[in-house]
């Protein structure tokens, strides 16, 4: 596998995260952090799921005007998941992803089954 931004194949799998067992790759040479192969629909999925919060937020605000103080702690607590959810799955669609062959030991790998 070759870095998309400086070309070098000095490509290293990083560790687990919190979030995620598979957190990409990261070149040696340049220090770009690398997105797996095949995480996209997954991210867009994530994306997805964010707006579907702030849509629910929404319609949970305009539903009924008279119950507002009641529905502004649920409505926050929407919105701080809808912004944390799109957030960190934008912040992982902008990524680059490796060129060239992923690894055997990929996990996202789907080429190798």
């Amino acid at each position: 596998m070759n870095c998309p931004k400086c070309g070098s194949n000095r490509i290293e799998k990083r560790p687990p995260s919190q979030i995620t067992p598979n957190s990409g790759y990261i070149c040696i040479k340049c220090g770009a952090v690398l997105r797996g192969h095949g995480t996209l629909p997954i991210y867009i999925a994530a994306l997805a799921i964010g707006i579907a919060f702030f849509v629910v937020m929404a319609g949970m605000l305009i539903s009924e005007p008279g119950e507002l103080g009641a529905k502004i702690p649920q409505a926050l607590g929407l919105a701080a998941m809808g912004i944390v959810c799109s957030g960190y799955s934008l912040m992982q669609l902008l990524r680059h992803v490796p060129t060239g062959n992923p690894d055997e030991h990929d996990p996202w790998n789907n080429d190798s089954k």
